[in-house]
């Protein structure tokens, strides 16, 4: 009820102007005590494409993330930035038949949409300040993929970055990743501070993956993400991008549909 009554807030908010588009995120404490391979197994066959696991003496990180944040290749002495922004989810479906019938569904649905172009938008005026004029462009608007036990609609944006960037002003200018916070991001921010009960710390953030062998710099959006003390219990979260259209059931819906891979 505390989560259906804060988008109900954040509706408000929308509605008098604040934002257009706010992620908001609902936390949850795993009870069960997963053991190292436990995690990798559930990372390994069920984890999107840009799941990670990382350990120190401290802290474990494991993420279930579909979603890249930016990545670099150099071309000809120039480098290129690459984005796939991901907004709108369904749930998947291991009938053929119904499987499309939902990804056709998200294809269609003008509230998810709106979110991804939203987003898309937010993430060209980022790129802008940091690419040659005229270079950043909006590849595909959104179409629909499958990431395993949910399908998502996912944008790709590319720009060529200024020579005189260097990959601290680049990610100052990208960070955080606008599908983690909403738009406009700085009232966003702000926003989410007032609305989510702790910190979101580790939870989406972002991990890093630097292939010197074949000059590729890219990285992920922490997203659907258990975070804890090394040897702890361990936490989980999971958000939607709340929108004028958005009805708080359904987003309390999608979000559960993300915590399905807890119960892999």
């Amino acid at each position: 009820q505390s989560y259906l009554d804060r988008v109900s807030q954040v509706l408000t908010d929308i509605n008098k102007g604040r934002f257009y588009q706010l992620n908001l995120l609902r936390y949850f404490s795993i009870h069960q005590n997963l053991a190292r391979s436990d995690i990798l197994n559930k990372i390994w066959n069920f984890g999107g494409p840009y799941s990670c696991w990382v350990e120190s003496k401290k802290d474990v990180i494991a993420s279930f993330s579909p979603e890249q944040f930016i990545s670099f290749r150099g071309v000809e002495g120039q480098v290129f930035a690459d984005a796939y922004p991901i907004k709108g989810t369904v749930r998947s479906s291991s009938d053929a038949r119904e499987n499309n019938l939902l990804m056709h569904q998200l294809l269609s649905s003008s509230k998810d949409r709106a979110e991804l172009t939203m987003i898309i938008d937010l993430m060209r005026n980022d790129l802008n300040r940091v690419s040659v004029s005229g270079s950043v462009e909006v590849k595909d608007s959104g179409s629909v993929k499958g990431f395993g036990y949910v399908n998502h609609l996912q944008g790709h944006i590319t720009s060529r970055l200024n020579a005189s960037e260097n990959l601290g002003s680049v990610l100052s200018a990208l960070l955080p990743a606008g599908s983690i916070t909403g738009a406009p991001k700085l009232e966003v921010m702000k926003a989410i501070d007032e609305y989510e009960p702790v910190s979101r710390g580790y939870y989406m953030g972002n991990c890093f993956h630097l292939d010197l062998e074949h000059g590729v710099f890219d990285s992920s959006v922490l997203i659907r993400s258990m975070t804890g003390e090394n040897g702890g219990k361990l936490g989980f979260a999971a958000g939607s991008g709340i929108v004028v259209k958005s009805k708080p059931e359904l987003e309390m819906q999608e979000i559960e549909d993300k915590c399905a891979i807890l119960n892999c």
